[in-house]
């Protein structure tokens, strides 16, 4: 049996607690042995209270035992839970004498269970189950919600990129287009569905023929960390570019000292910004950008696919790649308004949504009017603009480590004390999720 302790007691004293049922159960005399075992590994402790008896078909009496001793322990240790554990395929010795003073510990908390099953409104996609008094019951979220965004987050190996998958399946179930930006290509064959689009059929991009230059400016600029005159310098190179449609390092560089340079400063930015923009025109840019050729249709090309990005080395020339993805997807559903709804997953968004970009919390302001959500998918929500996070909907938020972002997502969604000291203790594929169609944040675990 494994013992667990309620996250909002931290006043009771818990240690207290399990020496007095400890002590307890060392003074019955009933033919049961018990011994606690507590197992060290290098990302978890626990500790499990194990009943011993010699004997043959005896499972009723000890089913028998087990529910004395969770009598005992409601007397004795009300704030500790006791649950049988999943049975292990390990032999583990046990001394014949373990000296007269006993040890054990809780290592293991216990979330909060909501008190019935209302809190949740109708939905239609299953992400799994939610414990309730009555038992484990299915819950979800509602497709209407989609295009309000959506947040997952949560720590390297805590689920989120399964949860990921597992929304996209359901989605394409429920008739949405689902395009993937996988940052570093983990989601390969994992969405039936979904073409792959990488490294052996790149979908290059015509910078010159994505529309509104204020953007294209904007991303650059973020990315290579360019200066305000850089900036205003590159908007007047890109507009003559688009006059003589023609996107290559030798044009960039006639139009660019074609500028007067009427000071030393002016020659400074000049340099500065063809030493920061001769990135796009390396052989790498080269297999990513071109003016030969018109964009792709979205529609066709880009819809229900995963795009892999992890064969772009460079990782500012992968971010400017992923950015005018994301501006030509977003152009598209705003020009054409289709009427089938798509969702856009970002992996690793805080590559994309960095804090004062005015390009990404526009689009996200505005591109839900169009039918299109997001699905920005981090570690860190405090590596993300407030902007997005504001913006998002529905949020997933896997085991999160960070005193930062658990203040973050506890200022944002309302956290009572017992939901935020449980962020940190989520098991794998456990999730707290906050949406619309809920009446409170409740923890869910997220199955197929």
């Amino acid at each position: 049996m494994s013992g667990k302790v309620e996250v909002d007691k931290t006043g009771i004293n818990i240690q207290r607690e399990l020496e007095s049922l400890m002590e307890t159960l060392a003074r019955r005399d009933v033919g049961f042995t018990y011994f606690v075992i507590t197992g060290l590994t290098k990302n978890r402790t626990v500790s499990t209270l194990i009943i011993l008896r010699d004997c043959i078909n005896c499972e009723n009496e000890l089913l028998e035992e087990i529910e004395n001793i969770r009598n005992i322990a409601s007397a004795v240790a009300p704030h500790i839970h006791l649950d049988i554990a999943s049975i292990s395929n390990r032999s583990i010795p046990i001394p014949s004498s373990w000296g007269n003073m006993s040890y054990a510990k809780i290592y293991q908390k216990l979330i909060d269970t909501p008190k019935n099953s209302l809190l949740v409104e109708g939905f239609d996609i299953d992400l799994g189950t939610m414990k309730t008094d009555t038992g484990d019951i299915r819950t979800g979220i509602r497709t209407a919600d989609i295009t309000r965004h959506i947040g997952i987050f949560g720590s390297t190996g805590s689920g989120k990129s399964t949860t990921a998958d597992i929304l996209a399946k359901r989605l394409i179930r429920n008739g949405f287009n689902v395009t993937l930006l996988d940052w570093h290509g983990e989601h390969i064959g994992k969405i039936d569905g979904l073409k792959i689009v990488g490294s052996d059929n790149v979908i290059r991009i015509n910078p010159l023929k994505l529309g509104n230059t204020d953007e294209i400016v904007e991303i650059l600029g973020d990315v290579l960390k360019l200066t305000d005159p850089q900036r205003f310098l590159l908007y007047s190179v890109l507009l003559k570019m688009k006059r003589s449609n023609k996107f290559d390092m030798k044009t960039f560089i006639t139009t660019l000292t074609r500028v007067e340079e009427t000071n030393n400063w002016m020659r400074e930015v000049k340099y500065g910004l063809l030493r920061k923009v001769y990135l796009l025109f390396t052989k790498e840019g080269k297999q990513l950008f071109t003016d030969k050729i018109e964009n792709p249709n979205v529609d066709d090309v880009i819809f229900n696919a995963v795009i892999d990005l992890s064969f772009i080395k460079n990782l500012r020339l992968r971010r400017i790649y992923g950015l005018l993805m994301i501006k030509l997807i977003s152009d598209f559903y705003m020009k054409n308004k289709p009427i089938k709804p798509s969702l856009l997953v970002l992996e690793e968004a805080h590559n994309y949504f960095v804090k004062d970009s005015e390009f990404l919390e526009k689009l996200i302001s505005e591109i839900r009017k169009f039918g299109l959500g997001l699905c920005v998918v981090s570690q860190s929500p405090s590596s993300i603009s407030p902007e997005v996070l504001k913006n998002t909907n529905i949020k997933i938020i896997h085991t999160i480590k960070s005193d930062l972002d658990k203040r973050i997502l506890a200022e944002s969604l309302s956290l009572t004390p017992s939901l935020y000291d449980s962020l940190d203790k989520l098991d794998v594929g456990e999730a707290l999720i906050s949406a619309p169609n809920m009446k409170i944040p409740i923890i869910i675990r997220v199955k197929e």
